[in-house]
């Protein structure tokens, strides 16, 4: 739709430029082709400077016996220049340097001992070659490997560690029942000196494998839940105990009282003194 309006208002194609861009590419990609066709067809892989290149070159165009222009052409047609020099031919091959073409690739080989640097055809399935012999090198230097040697055996570079697997594995929560060796060590019950930092409380309870919490800030959901509990259960024929009356529990509290820590009376003010009293001595002075 651009393009229609662009044309019909005479402002130009605005794909023109992308024709002519595809265009150059083209010629540019069958220029690379002739290079590396013919220089791969004069040298092989033998590394050469490019005045090597150029010079020989402009022999093989130039000899009465064995004429052979082909070389030269391709590398004029790789430069787009009338003569063939070396400074022209050096920025051609920086610039195509690493483009693949039918497999092949200029690359830098080298240098000389003057400082001049050497250009090479490398092709992508000698490179891969290379990588095989290589692979197979370092797999009998790691551990003498031989063409017997399997996937996860020792000398194979491809082995890697065994996992082991657990011996059972629970499907509904996908955990292991396999018990843990490597767990820090669970603390124990009578580590619980300090009361409870919100409501200074001394009761508390867990589940299995985790941290303690205290029964009035988080209340257990029920009692089958409880794994441990601090303080423990006292006998069940005790007046005060917790299977039915109070051994170890803290006296009931107003709802929404606050009770100040022993010892605190003399920071805490007015209102946390009054509050106090109010929950221990419920039939007090008001």
């Amino acid at each position: 739709m651009v393009r229609g309006a662009c044309v019909w208002a005479q402002v130009g194609d605005p794909l023109a430029g992308a024709e002519r861009i595809r265009r150059e590419d083209d010629s540019d990609a069958a220029a690379l082709r002739a290079a590396l066709g013919a220089w791969s067809e004069a040298f092989g892989k033998t590394p050469k400077t490019v005045a090597e290149v150029v010079s020989e070159a402009l022999a093989r165009a130039e000899s009465d016996r064995s004429r052979d222009p082909s070389l030269r052409d391709a590398l004029l047609g790789l430069t787009v220049r009338d003569k063939l020099d070396t400074r022209t031919v050096g920025y051609a091959l920086r610039r195509v340097r690493g483009r693949i073409a039918c497999g092949l690739r200029f690359e830098v080989a080298g240098t000389r001992h003057a400082g001049a640097t050497t250009w090479a055809v490398v092709g992508t399935a000698e490179e891969m070659v290379g990588m095989e012999d290589m692979i197979t090198t370092n797999a009998g230097a790691n551990g003498g490997a031989d063409e017997t040697t399997e996937v996860g055996t020792a000398g194979n570079m491809y082995s890697m560690p065994t996992i082991p697997s657990h011996e059972s594995v629970d499907r509904l929560d996908c955990t292991t029942t396999t018990p843990a060796t490597s767990a820090e060590p669970r603390p124990e019950a009578s580590a619980l000196v300090s009361p409870c930092p919100n409501c200074r409380g001394t009761r508390f309870w867990r589940r299995l494998e985790s941290a303690w919490l205290c029964r009035t800030c988080h209340p257990a959901p029920s009692e089958d839940v409880i794994a441990e509990s601090w303080p423990p259960a006292g006998p069940k024929d005790a007046p005060d105990s917790p299977n039915g009356s109070g051994v170890g529990r803290e006296p009931e509290r107003a709802v929404g009282a606050t009770v100040a820590a022993p010892g605190d009376a003399e920071r805490t003010g007015p209102l946390r003194q009054y509050l106090n009293r109010a929950v221990h001595h419920p039939g007090g002075e008001s």
